[in-house]
């Protein structure tokens, strides 16, 4: 499904030429750059719209002919455009230190209603290669998941709101769970995240959070903490931030590491595969975990494999509006099963996968280009 060896894609794709082609982003961004350089090989011109333009003159999107087609790229990680988003969700202080965890609901809000600016001026006269209303789903965890759910998708049981430690261990015993996740509900790249176990009067969490007395931080370090007092307070301060919690599924191990993966799906199919391997609960790779194909996985998986080819095609169902996404897809030990554990509307960055010969970004204008807008 998945190699490492050179691009060697020639598809000119015609029918993703013939069209005006937009990109809502940031232009500093490397997304929007690697996005380029696809369209440069396909000869495509783009022409890049910036969210802090459309925050201050929304009459911006009218200038988008009708048939175009608009790709909604990641906001990346400019501090300034960060802090415009929760500002336009109403924080009243939009400014964070490094790191800081802080405002999510704030941002989601600003995030969102640029979001559906796109879509109530745009709506039904360009063609969308993620639907803004998609999108908004996929950044909201506790909305997203209920989605999955009703669609017959594969995922971890989820815990509803949880508004406190008590609280916390209240839903565990009323379920019958000893091991669970948090997340924060809106957001992204382990973010606020806490791994959780309790056995008896013993518990643990894991965490890239770090508590200081005027705030919560993320780090790349990952911390465990065994204290019941110091976990009551950080999961009670992560909660005030409104959370996701759902159950910590086990994760099969190779290696001597446990992975999950990354699932780039592409017009409804499953295309791009990553191994994410790791020796804590975490696997994302901005921890400095490891990466490996998947090909000598797929071999091992067998049946298992397809049928997590079959979901992927279930998620797209979900959101048939649209093209790309990623997902985070937890392997069972023994290789006999799976759970989606995300869906990430900008899971598409992942350098060096190939399918076919092509990196993410080719393989989306081809899917455009065979006809992914006239299915």
């Amino acid at each position: 499904m998945s190699t490492t060896a050179k691009n060697t894609a020639t598809s000119p794709w015609p029918s993703s030429r013939a069209a005006a082609w937009y990109v809502i982003g940031d232009p500093a961004d490397n997304r929007v750059g690697f996005f380029r350089d696809a369209c440069a090989g396909a000869g495509i011109e783009p022409r890049v719209i910036d969210y802090r333009e459309l925050l201050v003159n929304p009459a911006r999107l009218d200038d988008i002919p009708e048939g175009s087609i608009v790709r909604i790229e990641s906001p990346g990680r400019a501090p300034d455009l960060h802090a415009a988003f929760r500002a336009h969700g109403g924080a009243a202080r939009s400014e964070l230190r490094r790191g800081e965890i802080a405002l999510p609901t704030a941002w989601f809000n600003g995030f969102r209603d640029v979001l559906g600016l796109l879509r109530q001026r745009m709506d039904g006269r360009v063609r969308w290669t993620s639907h803004p209303d998609d999108v908004v789903c996929m950044f909201d965890k506790a909305a997203c998941h209920e989605r999955l759910e009703r669609f017959g998708v594969p995922v971890p049981r989820a815990l509803g709101r949880v508004e406190s430690y008590e609280r916390l261990i209240d839903r565990m015993a009323a379920l019958g769970i000893s091991r669970v996740f948090l997340k924060l509900r809106y957001g992204s790249s382990a973010s606020g995240i806490v791994a959780y176990r309790k056995s008896g009067e013993r518990e643990q969490a894991v965490t890239t959070v770090e508590a200081a007395s005027d705030g919560l931080f993320n780090t790349r370090r990952i911390r465990r903490l065994r204290a019941r007092a110091e976990i009551a307070g950080l999961i009670d301060r992560l909660c005030r931030c409104d959370v996701h919690v759902e159950e910590w599924v086990p994760k099969a191990g190779m290696h001597g590491r446990t992975f999950d993966l990354r699932v780039v799906v592409i017009g409804g199919r499953m295309r791009h595969t990553l191994m994410r391997l790791s020796r804590g609960p975490m696997t994302n790779l901005h921890l400095l975990n490891e990466r490996r194909d998947t090909d000598a996985l797929r071999e091992q998986m067998g049946e298992t494999w397809q049928a997590l080819a079959e979901t992927a095609g279930k998620v797209a169902g979900c959101f048939p509006c649209t093209l790309h996404f990623g997902l985070d897809v937890a392997v069972a030990p023994g290789l006999r099963s799976h759970r989606v554990l995300e869906v990430n509307a900008f899971g598409d960055l992942l350098k060096g996968a190939l399918h076919e010969g092509r990196n993410t970004y080719e393989s989306q204008l081809q899917a455009v280009g065979e006809g992914w807008f006239d299915a």
